[in-house]
């Protein structure tokens, strides 16, 4: 069933309360859903990132027949697309080698083991049959009891992802949690009027994520906001400025995304140029163009004005000879008719030059007036408009969790695109994660703070751990550490509150952490006694700022439906997230009062997140800083050996993936990706054999029939056939 958008509406409009039918909350259904249009392999491939018609590098690690043999890569492409297919319209229960062979058309269903082997892959890379669906199949063989037991560092995202991927290959997985709870920087914190998020909170890019997987299989309600519909800029609605000059922002993120592929753009010092240098010199040759353009203006009208009066000039001249030439031979005697006879020809002649400058005349007459029609300007934009673009770069500087002038321009960066259509989780996106272990059973202890990683032993980790009441350590033959980026970067320094590895990291990857970019983004929650605003609706507007160095500040504000707590978020400079809470919430509440008049001078109560503080985040996710060069992931996510060379230790998070670092995409797959690893250098690549599920024993109830008086029971039951 397709999406539905919310209705335009002013959220400065306070509710109705006595309207029923405005105050009941419409809940809008999957926006991952597929429509009918939707339903083609083409829609498909683009939400796995791969092409129907041609093998992906992975591919040819699992299936290195294909690359020899055209037919076979044919009917490998056939049952992956046909996998894929199957998985994308159908994610909540399990995709088997008999689903996709169902669906193949000859000749290609004639192979099943290939059916097989290519199913096993998808399973095993994490593109088909993860989170929580309904499971027809079960591992006949399994693990050896000494490789069974996995350790998974952190009960986010990643580590979830991780565990959950670990169980389905028959590990025996247990999370180690430092924080009560579950989701690690989502967090959605209960207060008197219901929660805020004080963690990730917006979900995009719903066609192509794995998050959507995830809604489609866990039952939760989420809401769908269009972030860009409401944009105030001086207390007044900008929206239609604002969406001319984001037509701008757009076409100049496509000029830059082309302008990426060309040699990278460096400094004198070996440093990438960030993207406010790239977006500055694109701006400054808009300007000079504008510019140029004005002066090709004005020296055309110049042009066309001179020569306007030249051929005025060249008229009144030949009129005036024309007039000479006839007082002339109205003077001249008719006897002399050489004399008369040169001077019509003198007056003829005149007319007719005359005539042709009257036409040039009309002519560029013509041309100056459709000249005047198109006027240029000096400037592109007004310094007031300017205001307007830098909002766009501000919501680029939000998405990316860092300021423009950190974050690098190459092809390797993340484009940080958003489809405008954001997704928030009205039960809190926490409660995905915390229902998603509840269903699976995952084992997460609690209060796991983890002190040492040690690798240097024989064929197992230890770890040192501290629990409120207790300090024990362990040995597990493999652990998957999502260990935050900035906490990371703290190991690195020896700082006591961070992990300490022994022995330390090799070179390649300690460089990696220390050059990788660390996102600060913080929020202002503000909860009020009651709402002043529209809020039958998720509400969702962005607010534009005076100053350049704050466009990052505050511009983005958000509510769910029914809720009286109002979210801001901002990133800037570190003495913006240092400044004390009631100067931060000074701040917002003068802002909420240029949209909001009529709002309260303080709010009941109000929040003040600290990301970059939390000992256990320390920051709030990874970007390209200018030193990042694109295989600092790689060397991140590099496992760990101990001294039997077997990879032991293995790293997951955002900060590990290349393509999806910064978001809860990213830290998804990450622990998708490792789990992958571990159950191949473990357990190896080759097919794992399953059996189908036994349907589950029904008991039924014992019904006692009354018998007859005087009838044994026992006798009677013998006689039963």
């Amino acid at each position: 069933m397709p999406p539905k958008k919310q209705p335009r509406m002013d959220y400065r409009q306070a509710p109705d309360s006595d309207d029923d039918d405005i105050i009941e909350t419409k809940k809008i259904v999957e926006r991952v859903a597929p429509e009918e249009e939707e339903n083609t392999l083409k829609v498909v491939m683009n939400a796995f990132r791969r092409r129907s018609d041609q093998p992906a590098q992975v591919d040819f690690e699992y299936f290195p027949e294909i690359e020899r043999s055209r037919l076979v890569q044919n009917t490998f492409l056939e049952i992956r697309n046909a996998a894929l297919f199957i998985w994308y319209h159908h994610r909540a229960r399990e995709c088997t080698p008999d689903d996709v062979q169902f669906r193949l058309n000859p000749p290609y269903d004639t192979d099943f083991e290939m059916v097989k082997k290519v199913v096993h892959y998808l399973t095993r890379e994490g593109m088909i049959n993860y989170g929580r669906f309904v499971p027809k199949t079960m591992r006949v063989e399994l693990i050896p009891k000494e490789k069974r037991p996995v350790l998974v560092i952190g009960a986010g995202a990643a580590g979830i992802a991780a565990a959950m991927q670990l169980i389905r290959f028959g590990f025996s997985v247990i999370i180690l949690e430092a924080r009560e709870k579950v989701g690690g920087r989502v967090q959605s914190i209960s207060c008197e009027n219901g929660f805020f998020e004080a963690g990730c909170d917006t979900l995009r890019n719903m066609s192509n994520s794995p998050i959507a997987t995830l809604l489609h299989q866990i039952p939760v309600n989420h809401v769908e906001i269009d972030e860009h519909a409401h944009i105030f800029k001086d207390g007044r609605d900008s929206e239609p400025k604002t969406k001319l000059i984001g037509g701008l922002y757009k076409t100049m993120r496509k000029g830059l995304a082309s302008f990426s592929h060309t040699k990278p753009k460096r400094t004198a010092d070996g440093l990438y140029k960030s993207r406010q240098n790239i977006y500055e010199d694109m701006y400054n040759m808009i300007e000079r163009n504008t510019l140029v353009n004005y002066h090709n203006y004005a020296k055309t009208n110049a042009d066309l004005s001179k020569k306007r009066e030249d051929h005025a000039r060249k008229m009144k001249h030949h009129r005036n000879l024309a007039l000479l030439g006839e007082r002339r031979l109205q003077n001249t005697p008719r006897s002399d008719k050489l004399q008369c006879k040169s001077l019509r020809v003198d007056i003829r002649r005149a007319m007719e030059r005359f005539h042709f400058e009257t036409k040039e005349y009309e002519a560029t007459e013509a041309q100056l007036t459709e000249h005047l029609k198109n006027r240029s300007c000096k400037q592109y934009m007004l310094p007031d408009d300017y205001r307007n673009f830098n909002y766009f770069l501000g919501h680029e500087e939000l998405l990316a969790g860092a300021q423009l002038e950190k974050i690098q321009f190459s092809v390797n960066t993340n484009e940080l695109e958003s489809d405008g259509i954001i997704v928030r989780v009205e039960e809190g996106l926490q409660a995905l994660f915390e229902k998603m272990v509840a269903e699976a059973k995952i084992e997460v202890r609690h209060g796991a703070n983890v002190l040492e990683i040690d690798t240097n032993t024989e064929n197992h980790v230890r770890l040192k751990i501290q629990y409120p009441d207790r300090t024990v350590q362990m040995r597990v033959p493999c652990v998957v550490s999502t260990i935050p980026l900035g906490v990371l970067k703290k190991s690195l320094k020896n700082d006591p509150e961070a992990p300490a590895f022994f022995p330390r990291f090799p070179r390649r990857k300690a460089e990696a952490i220390r050059k990788m970019g660390n996102g600060k983004i913080n929020k202002v929650i503000l909860e009020f006694e009651k709402p002043f605003w529209n809020n039958n609706h998720a509400v969702h507007f962005g607010l534009i700022n005076k100053q350049i160095p704050e466009r990052g500040l505050m511009i983005a504000w958000s509510s769910m439906p029914g809720s009286s707590i109002m979210t801001t978020y901002y990133v800037g400079e570190n003495s913006l997230h240092d400044l004390p809470d009631a100067e931060l919430v000074a701040k917002a509440m003068a802002n909420l009062k240029k949209i909001f008049p009529d709002c309260p001078e303080a709010p009941k109560k109000a929040y003040c997140t600290r990301w970059h503080t939390d000992q256990f985040a320390c920051g709030t996710g990874s970007f390209m800083g200018l030193q990042t060069e694109a295989r600092h992931f790689n060397d991140i996510a590099e496992p760990l050996k101990c001294k039997d060379s077997q990879n032991r230790l293995y790293f997951a998070g955002e900060h590990t993936s290349a393509t999806h670092y910064g978001s809860l995409d990213g830290a998804w797959l990450s622990g998708l990706r490792a789990a992958t690893r571990v159950a191949n250098d473990h357990i190896g690549k080759a097919m794992e054999e399953r059996k189908a599920v036994p349907p589950p024993i029904v008991r039924l109830p014992i019904v006692r029939v009354p018998l007859p008086p005087g009838v044994n029971r026992r006798v009677a039951a013998l006689r039963v056939e």
